[in-house]
Formats: structure tokens, sequence, C-alpha cells
């Protein structure tokens, strides 16, 4: 494998991964249909099923549904990661993975891909949710806290029986009687961003709800380019 990679790589930025992974979840889940932040008293809130089985409807007849489970979904892996990187429990590995520079898209660069023989480049492995690595991880953290056994379960669950099982592969109607959850998940991923510290949780919430303009998130600690 020929490495592209340079030495100009940017060094690792915990606090701003962090952020950045908190913020990403914090919007995806807003726009999941299940979940929604409450500026004022500053936690989730499940949203009514009527809006969103019409959120559903709008985005799909068939597969809305699905769709938003699996937004919902991402945006959970995100907010537990950010969490865990700004609560120094986690970083991701530094890996190599193919690069996707100039992809000649010929018959040759499909040999070398299958040959396992493409160039590479620089990445980062944030580990996999339901997972040995991430799950020793959580462990650590939820320890820590009175109310982390709730927050370890809820995402024991998503793993086990949502983000894991919906990204494999499509069932028909089996996210249909699961609305419920999104008031169970709501309360553990508000206890989650509690142990964080307040200013940090604000930066992120900014920079979800669209308020802030591109110089506002440098004066976050966020750079752009997200």
């Amino acid at each position: 494998m020929k490495d592209v990679s340079t030495s100009a790589t940017p060094a690792y930025d915990a606090a701003t991964d962090g952020k950045r992974q908190l913020a990403a979840g914090i919007a995806l889940l807003g726009e999941s249909g299940l979940l929604k932040w409450n500026q004022t008293d500053l936690n989730f809130e499940a949203l009514d099923e009527g809006s969103f089985e019409k959120k559903a409807e709008g985005l799909h007849p068939r597969f809305g549904r699905v769709m938003l489970w699996g937004v919902f979904s991402t945006g959970s892996e995100y907010l537990l990661k950010g969490a865990l990187i700004l609560s120094g429990e986690f970083s991701p590995t530094p890996v190599s993975k193919a690069s996707l520079e100039d992809i000649p898209w010929t018959a040759s660069w499909f040999q070398k891909v299958i040959s396992n023989k493409f160039e590479t480049a620089d990445a980062l492995d944030y580990a996999t949710l339901g997972g040995g690595k991430l799950d020793e991880k959580i462990k650590q953290l939820c320890d820590s806290h009175a109310d982390g056994a709730m927050v370890r379960a809820a995402f024991k669950v998503l793993a086990n029986a949502i983000r894991n099982r919906d990204a494999h592969a499509y069932v028909k109607g089996v996210r249909a009687d699961h609305f419920y959850l999104s008031a169970r998940f709501a309360e553990a991923y508000t206890a989650l961003l509690g142990w964080l510290k307040p200013d940090v949780v604000k930066a992120a919430v900014e920079i979800a709800s669209r308020s802030t303009t591109l110089s506002e998130e440098c004066n976050l600690g966020l750079p752009g380019g997200w």
C-alpha cells in the first residue's frame, strides 16, 4: 500500500472534536422527529407520536419511519461519543483508510482495491457502538454516576435492538410500536449531558440550533468545515 498521508495532518484536538460530535448528535436528534432540545429547561423531550408519524409520512409513505429512526440512531451515537471524548474516557484511534482523493474508477484501480493495494490516507477510528472497546469506555463513564445504569442500559438497547439491526436490513413495521421509547431515551440523554460542563453543552447546542455564524463557531472553539 502506498501511504499518501502527510505530516501536515492537523494534530487531534479532543475538546474541539468532542464538541463537534456533541453538536452533530444534538442536531440529528432534533431532526429525528423523536426528540427535541428544550433550551429553557436544558433537557431533551420526546415529541408526540402524531407529529412523528406526520414527519415520517412526509419523507416517504413507506420508509419514512425507518429513515427517522436511522437519523435518531446516528445522532445518539454521535452524542455518546462526544460525551466520552469530552469526559476523557475515549479517544479515536489513528488508522489508515482507503484514500478517496482522485479515484480513477478504472479496471486497474478496481483490481488494486480488490487486492487491498489501494492508496491510503490518515483517518480516525471511533470504534463501533456495541463493540468491546467502546462498551468498556461506556462502562467506565457510567460507573462514576448515580444514574449511570440508566444511561448505559439505554445505549445497550440502542446498539443491540435498534441501530445495529436497522443498519443491516429493512424489516417492515419493525419500529411501529417503539415510539414510546423516545421518552426513555430523552431521560437518559439528558442525564448524559448533565455530566458535562454546562458551557460545553451550551456551545454545542448553539451550533446544533443553527443560531451561530461561521465566525461565531470559531469563537466557540469549533472551527468551520463541518
